[in-house]
């Protein structure tokens, strides 16, 4: 398993759900993303979160795709001044991104009301 995700906190008011989890990388990451799905995390079989924002100390720049449920990592591939940040690429995980602390924090929305027919 290339990613492992514990809450660390979740917490509700007026509807909404915030988790907080600690994700761990190992193995290798995959092109486009690696599996990590919070609804399952958080104990949701039926709900995704509605925002995610991941960040990290190490200087890597981590991203969620909440249609695939995968987390994409970018750091300097192509390097020269003011270039993207390209996606790691298809391969073990590099030893900044296996230790770094990385911390996500996931909002899930309050359903809204269907109107009354």
């Amino acid at each position: 398993m290339a990613l492992t995700g514990t809450m660390l906190k979740r917490s509700g008011a007026d509807g909404m759900l915030v988790g907080v989890f600690s994700v761990v990388a190992s193995g290798s990451y995959a092109t486009g993303g690696d599996t990590l799905d919070f609804g399952t995390l958080i104990g949701y079989t039926n709900r995704q979160p509605s925002s995610v924002s991941i960040s990290g100390k190490a200087g890597f720049v981590y991203q969620y795709d909440l249609a695939n449920k995968k987390m994409l990592v970018y750091c300097n591939t192509a390097g020269g001044a003011n270039s993207a940040l390209g996606e790691h690429t298809a391969a073990g995980y590099v030893a900044g991104v296996t230790g770094d602390t990385i911390i996500a924090i996931a909002l899930w929305l309050p359903i809204p009301s269907l109107p009354s027919a």
